[in-house]
């Protein structure tokens, strides 16, 4: 099974709404497991912090950083957040990849489930985009 991490804004920009952040990514994450993936949501540290107290930010990102290690592929969900730019900078920096948005992965699930075999292309291709990269889901 394919582990997938979900990062997305928990505090947010100024004026964010932790809550509707918190749900955006549980959201996205019973997509993602409806889907046929293993999902983690570091955006469970929230319930923690109400029962436990609040950590510091550099406690949650290092316990991010492992589980970053530990998956497969992150999934960057919209909005501004320095921690999840973190996290996916940390996570290209050891090779894994990232996706931006639900859509791909589930999109990709409903290939792998129909037994074909498709090239993906990601990134930006032609004169202005750079290279890209194809992948093959099986």
């Amino acid at each position: 099974m394919i582990v997938v991490y979900v990062a997305g804004p928990v505090r947010g920009a100024a004026g964010s709404n932790q809550f509707q952040n918190v749900r955006d990514a549980l959201v996205a994450a019973k997509r993602l497991r409806d889907a046929g993936y293993c999902v983690i949501v570091p955006h469970y540290s929230v319930l923690a912090e109400i029962a436990c107290g609040e950590d510091s930010y550099e406690h949650w990102i290092e316990q991010d950083f492992e589980l970053i290690r530990r998956s497969d592929v992150l999934c960057r969900l919209p909005g501004e957040s320095v921690g999840s730019d973190a996290e996916v900078a940390f996570a290209e920096g050891i090779g894994r990849r990232v996706v931006r948005g639900v859509d791909v992965l589930v999109r990709e699930a409903r290939v792998r489930a129909s037994g074909q075999v498709v090239l993906v292309l990601e990134g930006s291709v032609g004169p202005s985009g750079g290279g890209g990269t194809v992948s093959e889901i099986e």
